[in-house]
């Protein structure tokens, strides 16, 4: 892979996304996804097929065309290089609330690490939170060795709550599960 230049000042805009971006979405998910978590495989394989199932183009456009799940793409002088995928009504048994979103996938290309791509994703997400769906709590979750996703998200907020467990193929991956209380202006 080449390395690319990138220039710090650039603009970073946040559109929502459509069925337009399935493209731009699956691409950077399955590097983003690729880039992070590919050490962890034993079995590439197995990597492989998640990657061909879970970020084909198809299952992408599906997925933009429910009514509950919102993306929003960010762009850098209008390049894809992010998307956060919100599941507006997506309840977690360990956390006390029946008002539940889920902040489902965050990803910004390595490459754009650092640029302003990945807060302004986590601020349009939490925006739509607050002024759409109004849950009472946001959460996620992120793999328990995802050092820099942890901080990234407790700096926005989120605090551990609890441990998940997902597999892909035969291999068992340990989350953390992350919510915040998310705070809703009342207007007399």
């Amino acid at each position: 892979m080449k390395n690319i230049s990138i220039d710090i000042a650039m603009k970073i805009t946040i559109k929502r996304a459509n069925i337009t971006h399935a493209n731009a979405i699956s691409f950077i998910g399955r590097r983003s996804f690729h880039d992070a978590f590919a050490h962890l495989f034993y079995n590439k394989d197995e990597l492989q097929e998640y990657l061909d199932y879970a970020y084909s183009v198809d299952k992408i456009a599906g997925s933009i065309r429910k009514s509950n799940n919102v993306f929003f793409l960010a762009f850098a002088n209008e390049r894809p290089v992010g998307f956060v995928k919100l599941k507006k009504h997506s309840l977690n048994p360990q956390i006390d609330s029946f008002a539940q979103m889920e902040l489902q996938k965050i990803y910004v290309l390595k490459e754009y690490h650092g640029t302003g791509a990945g807060q302004s994703l986590m601020d349009a997400a939490l925006e739509f939170a607050q002024s759409e769906v109004r849950p009472e709590y946001i959460w996620l979750d992120t793999h328990i060795t995802n050092d820099r996703a942890v901080r990234f998200y407790e700096k926005n907020g989120f605090q551990v709550c609890g441990r998940h467990y997902f597999t892909i193929g035969t291999q068992m991956f340990e989350y953390h599960l992350m919510n915040q209380m998310v705070a809703i202006e009342v207007t007399a």
